[in-house]
């Protein structure tokens, strides 16, 4: 999931905002939950990297590093109900997978 923090970074870099305008973008009130994120100590639930792929004008799967076209075809081919259930499956991944540092804690 370094990818996420990473591609937050350099997108906000690439769109000349600072840390403070990206908080502000995605509902922290300080930037420092920002320089957090991108250094990958901070879990992020689903909306909030929805909230930030449509601050830094891009789509969910580009965010996390699934830039491919095949990945979005399905995933626009998906019903209502199975993009739900992807969703939920994001959170779950997230939620355990989310960072190097639950996986180090467990060994």
């Amino acid at each position: 999931m370094d990818v996420l923090y990473e591609n937050i970074a350099r997108l906000r870099r690439e769109q000349g905002l600072r840390q403070a305008d990206l908080a502000q973008k995605v509902g922290y009130s300080a930037n420092t939950m920002i320089a957090h994120i991108e250094q990958g100590t901070v879990d992020l639930p689903y909306s909030k990297i929805q909230g930030f792929a449509k601050a830094l004008n891009v789509t969910v799967p580009q965010l996390i590093g699934y830039e491919s076209d095949e990945f979005t075809t399905k995933m626009a081919t998906l019903s209502e109900e199975g993009k739900q259930f992807l969703r939920q499956c994001l959170d779950f991944a997230l939620f355990t997978y989310g960072t190097e540092s639950k996986d180090s804690e467990e060994k």
